[in-house]
């Protein structure tokens, strides 16, 4: 189905209906994914979908409804269906105008990848583990096309693709490694590299040994950086959560919050990032700063909660019809440090590959817990000494920082593909972090 038939599916949508508003989305996504394990291709996966939503406003009554494969006849039973509903719904006096008008193109795509082409990037991630290691992981690529419209004239189409690398390498002697990598296309995978990086981490953690819990200086790599970041971003810019008081930085935007080191934008249309030029209520996106030299500068809005606020929506509607309100495209500045030197900067510190199993244990304070994984190093004077076994960490993202952070001056660019059933790709850039206080709760057996 070509752009033109789908937005005219959305047109068809709103033609046929007689709600004071009416929102239209469809996602049209094909993705193609090979798994592997133990050496071996194991799973290889086509989805192909096309989904539409509607999203209905009469008077102080709003109603969702979602049909999949939509023919004329399914498009006409949706929107009777959402309407009949609306009697049944409660009133919503918060309901917003919806925006418009506005028309927002944005087009990137390469070929979508055969599976024989992700094979062939499977087969290269087996000869680094060679005969001494196991590799476990994924490959895919997608492309994925979004329709947004609605009755008071916004209109968004988009077309992307993406691709993803995740390489999990395993030794005999307890040794376990990960990187990850993502890109506009397969071709533009470093795969080499980072199967290189998890046959590395691997050898280097073998036959870890235990450590005490206690206060570290700590080495986060991007994943794990990266991490911290993406709760304190969710927990305290959303405008609904600083609304509601449930905000960490409720009050408190415009101070001195933060180490001032630490400037952080959200960079939507950054064409390294895998850019979305408009968010799910048609509003073009713009790059904004959240953190100036450690001063959060205001809280995000979509188009519901910046009414109740008195604010203007930053178009931080993130998913199609729901009020999850976060940057998408995270972009900190870098450091004058180079990475390798971040090791010098303690006599003994923990360097940390990414967190497993991270949860909110006090969201006012931004405390996460969870665990270390793939990779987690004792580094003395400098050099990384041995591998440890992971370890359990209990520790408060506000708290982590107001410390004097030490940025890298190289980043990675990060990527997850999936939002909740969703293909939605959102790219940031995040460099390695020092940090000289950082709180391991507990130790794990491996």
């Amino acid at each position: 189905m070509s752009a033109e038939e789908l937005l005219d599916l959305a047109h068809q949508v709103i033609r046929a209906s007689e709600a004071d508003a009416t929102e239209v989305v469809i996602v049209r996504e094909t993705v193609t994914l090979t798994r592997y394990a133990n050496n071996r291709v194991h799973q290889n996966t086509h989805d192909d979908t096309l989904y539409l939503g509607v999203r209905l406003t009469r008077g102080q009554k709003q109603g969702t409804g979602w049909v999949f494969r939509p023919d004329r006849a399914g498009i006409l039973q949706l929107v009777q269906e959402v309407a009949d509903r609306l009697q049944h719904l409660p009133d919503d006096p918060d309901l917003p105008e919806p925006y418009g008008p506005s028309r927002t193109v944005q087009s990137w795509q390469h070929e979508a990848p055969t599976p024989a082409e992700l094979a062939e990037v499977a087969r290269r991630v087996f000869q680094h583990a060679g005969s001494r290691r196991l590799a476990f992981g994924m490959v895919s690529g997608a492309r994925v096309e979004h329709v947004y419209l609605n009755s008071a004239g916004a209109e968004g189409y988009r077309v992307f693709t993406d691709a993803l690398l995740n390489v999990s390498m395993k030794t005999d002697d307890g040794g376990s490694g990960w990187a990850q990598a993502a890109a506009p296309a397969l071709a533009d995978l470093p795969v080499d590299e980072m199967a290189e990086r998890a046959a590395r981490k691997a050898d280097l953690s073998a036959h870890p040994e235990p450590l005490e819990p206690g206060e570290y200086p700590v080495i986060l790599e991007p994943l794990a950086f990266g991490e911290l970041l993406d709760y304190l971003m969710f927990l305290g810019f959303s405008g609904r959560r600083v609304y509601e008081k449930r905000s960490p930085l409720a009050g408190r935007f415009g101070q001195q919050v933060f180490s001032r080191n630490l400037t952080v934008l959200d960079d939507p249309v950054n064409p390294d990032l895998f850019p979305y030029a408009f968010d799910w209520e048609g509003v073009p996106r713009k790059t904004r700063t959240l953190i100036q030299e450690g001063v959060p500068t205001a809280p995000l809005y979509n188009l519901r909660w910046a009414k109740k606020a008195g604010a203007e929506t930053t178009g931080h509607a993130v998913y199609p019809f729901a009020d999850w309100i976060t940057p998408t495209h995270l972009v900190v500045q870098p450091g004058a440090t180079p990475a390798r030197d971040l090791l010098k900067l303690a006599d003994e510190a923990i360097l940390v590959t990414r967190f497993w199993y991270t949860n909110v244990e006090d969201p006012m304070q931004v405390t996460l817990t969870g665990m270390t994984r793939d990779g987690t190093f004792l580094v003395r004077n400098g050099e990384i000494v041995k591998g440890v076994r992971n370890l359990r960490f209990t520790q408060s993202v506000m708290d982590l920082l107001r410390q004097p952070v030490v940025l890298s001056r190289e980043r990675e660019r990060l990527s997850e593909t999936l939002f909740y059933g969703m293909h939605l790709p959102m790219g940031s850039l995040v460099p390695w972090a020092f940090f000289e206080r950082f709180r391991f709760t507990g130790a794990t057996q491996f």
